[in-house]
């Protein structure tokens, strides 16, 4: 059987478009745990279920259950996921890189700015590379205290 190719009845048309979308959290209480820990340029993640989630979390909702077991990850770790963000604006910004990274110890993967030079590098061919978090020089206890560059 050969498949059929249809041309669609009208053009495809592409729009840039922007979302505003406001978002809550309520009090988490490893949140405080782990900023102190970035201020002390240490990564931490949560045991849950015999998995380590990064970044931590209290609460575990495909199982209902609570965790308050802080364990050490990274700084190494695998992108797991890649994309090139172009910041749109009147004043042009250079693209940037945002990974998704899964570092060594945990079982989740977080975001972060790619930097050091990888600006250039496709997306794609990043998947499965290691990176590691590197700190600011005076961490402040936020999750812009680090961002992830390509080892080696």
């Amino acid at each position: 059987m050969t498949p059929s190719v249809t041309k669609p009845d009208e053009e495809l048309i592409f729009v840039d478009a922007r979302w505003s979308l406001r978002q809550s959290y309520r009090a988490d209480p490893l949140i405080a745990p782990f900023f102190a820990a970035l201020r002390e340029r240490r990564l931490v993640g949560v045991r849950i279920d015999g998995r380590v989630l990064f970044p931590p979390r209290h609460f575990a909702e495909e199982r209902f259950a609570a965790a308050s077991e802080l364990v050490p990850v990274g700084p190494g770790g695998v992108i797991r996921t890649a994309t090139r963000i172009v910041p749109a604006g009147k004043i042009p910004a250079p693209p940037f890189l945002v990974v998704f990274v899964q570092l060594d110890g945990a079982d989740s993967a977080a975001a972060g700015r790619l930097e050091g030079g990888a600006d250039s590098a496709l997306p794609l061919a990043l998947i499965g590379r290691r990176a590691r978090a590197v700190f600011r020089a005076e961490p402040k206890g936020e999750w812009s205290d680090f961002w992830y560059e390509l080892d080696g």
